[in-house]
């Protein structure tokens, strides 16, 4: 298996973009200007290539940031610190092959060391 994740890049926003909004009944569908605010308010940005075929993303975000979620509101009302995890998703083609655990695992370790 050849996986990488990386930071995303402005190049990769439609294709996000259009993984998210296929992504099915889990993951609500959003429109380009709020992925691009996502983009930009993100402290953890990460996609990951299979093959080097886009296969997921995950997106996090800090305390600080100018967000409006409802979910995310909540976490801001009730911990003054936390890297909210907005939306995960995996291409349907690459599930089950622990993309997911991988990158929870990334995410979990960047909130350890980084943030």
């Amino acid at each position: 298996m050849s996986l990488i994740l990386r930071d995303i890049e402005t190049e990769d926003l439609a294709a996000v973009l259009a993984l998210n909004n296929a992504a099915g009944p889990g993951i609500v569908p959003i429109e380009p200007q709020r992925m691009q605010q996502l983009f930009e308010v993100a402290r953890y940005f990460r996609v990951a290539l299979y093959q080097g075929e886009l296969a997921g993303f995950l997106i996090a975000l800090s305390p600080e940031a100018a967000y409006d979620s409802p979910n995310f509101l909540w976490f801001r009302e009730h911990y003054p610190d936390f890297l909210y995890i907005d939306r995960i998703v995996v291409n349907s083609r690459f599930r089950r092959h622990g993309i997911g655990r991988v990158f929870y695992a990334d995410v979990l370790s960047f909130a350890e060391v980084r943030y």
